[in-house]
This record gives C-alpha cells, sequence and structure tokens, in this order.
C-alpha cells in the first residue's frame, strides 16, 4: 500500500527543520578538513562544515564569531543552543 497523497502540513514541517539558526560561537576550539569544534554556552560541540550556512562568518581555530545551523541539525544532536 502506497502513499497517494501528502499528509496536511507536510510543507511547513520541513520548513520548520531546514530553518536555520543563528549561532554565536564563544570559540572554535579545533578544526579538521570537514569540522569544526565549536564552544557554545561553555559546552564544546564538533558542527560538520557541510551544515553550516553560507551566511555564517568564516571561522578557524581561535576564533569567535556567528554561524547560522540547521535547527534539524541541533534537534538531532540534543544541542542546547
Amino acid at each position: 500500500m502506497g502513499l497517494t497523497e501528502w499528509p496536511p502540513g507536510w510543507e511547513d514541517d520541513l520548513d520548520d527543520q531546514n530553518e536555520e539558526i543563528e549561532v554565536e560561537v564563544e570559540l572554535v576550539v579545533a578544526e579538521t578538513e570537514k569540522a569544526l569544534l565549536l564552544k557554545v554556552d561553555g559546552e564544546d560541540s564538533w558542527v560538520p562544515r557541510s551544515v553550516i550556512g553560507r551566511d555564517s562568518d568564516e571561522l578557524e581555530k581561535g576564533d569567535s564569531g556567528m554561524v547560522f545551523v540547521p535547527q534539524w541539525f541541533i534537534e538531532s544532536n540534543g544541542l542546547d543552543w
């Protein structure tokens, strides 16, 4: 049995999950080619460069600034940002 019609509101749920959240980075603790270790609210978390939004500050180790991260990433990783 296949799905013939999308449930009402599915587009709104998708938009909410893809919404980018502005996050203030206290410090970039470390970096690799594929990820940054960000200190946010005193907690360190690895964030893949692939999920950091284009409008984010360009950051490297030792920097502070702002990044935009999708809501789905924050929620799926249990981050309290």
